[in-house]
């Protein structure tokens, strides 16, 4: 099937059957086919993969988790409602911060500050700078964190969840 008209637009399609003896066509029959259109979720990606690899982090610094690699889509929606941030290993004492500034988005951080939740209906374009503003600052000891990042779009559809890890070492 190579028909791209919008389903919802168009739900219904037509489609016609002949056969061929190899002398004469048959009369087509004609069946109805009802297309119904499906919600893609959004994605994460950090340059053409699910997982960004490794980061370096300096003890004790604000740094930047995943700067210009990560990529936010949507196949059939322009808008998300929502992302979540969280440090998911690691023992770690430390904070996120993200730069939310002329945007409809608002975020709710956990107890620990290692947990961001970013809500308001949004341009997948303004998720994503969001995202990519995304600073980490580990105020303990050295070692390896990941982070876990998630997006949410208009519909409720959650992304798979996309991962960042991030190897802290002293100065």
């Amino acid at each position: 099937n190579t028909d791209v008209r919008d389903p919802v637009a168009l739900p219904v399609r037509r489609i016609a059957v002949s056969l061929n003896d190899g002398r004469h066509y048959s009369l087509p029959a004609f069946v109805r086919v009802t297309i119904v259109a499906i919600n893609d979720p959004p994605g994460i990606r950090f340059d053409g993969t699910r997982r960004n690899g490794t980061r370096i982090a300096k003890l004790g610094a604000m740094e930047t988790a995943v700067a210009d690699t990560v990529v936010v889509e949507d196949p059939d929606s322009d808008r998300l409602q929502s992302a979540s941030i969280e440090m998911i290993a690691g023992n770690v004492d430390g904070y996120f911060s993200v730069n939310i500034a002329g945007t409809n988005v608002s975020f709710i951080s956990g107890d620990s500050g290692l947990k961001i939740e970013l809500v308001g209906l949004d341009d997948v374009s303004t998720y994503q700078r969001i995202l990519r503003s995304l600073d980490f600052a580990n105020l303990s000891t050295i070692g390896t964190r990941m982070i876990r990042l998630q997006v949410v779009d208009e519909d409720g559809e959650a992304s798979p969840p996309s991962y960042v890890d991030v190897n802290v070492i002293k100065t």
